[in-house]
């Protein structure tokens, strides 16, 4: 995803793909898992709230994989307005 924080709301998101690099099907639902209060509640079509708090989450994910090594794999690009 290319995003610009400083552009206007609705005009931050510059381009967006699948993480194997295809393109998104308007046609096709999608499931994405987004931290707290990061999306606007009008962007969304159905949600289902699940309770849990990404820091929960995030600690289940860490312990089930006992280890973690993050990669910068180049899925989120800052772009200037």
């Amino acid at each position: 995803m290319e995003y610009a924080p400083a552009a206007e709301p609705g005009q931050r998101i510059r381009s967006i793909e699948l993480a194997d690099g295809g393109a998104v099907d308007p046609e096709r639902a999608y499931t994405v898992a987004v931290m707290d209060e990061t999306v606007p509640d009008e962007a969304v079509s159905s949600c289902e709230e699940t309770g849990r708090s990404i820091e929960d989450v995030l600690e289940e994910a860490v312990r089930g994989a006992g280890t973690i090594s993050p990669a910068q794999d180049g899925r989120l690009k800052i772009v200037e307005p």
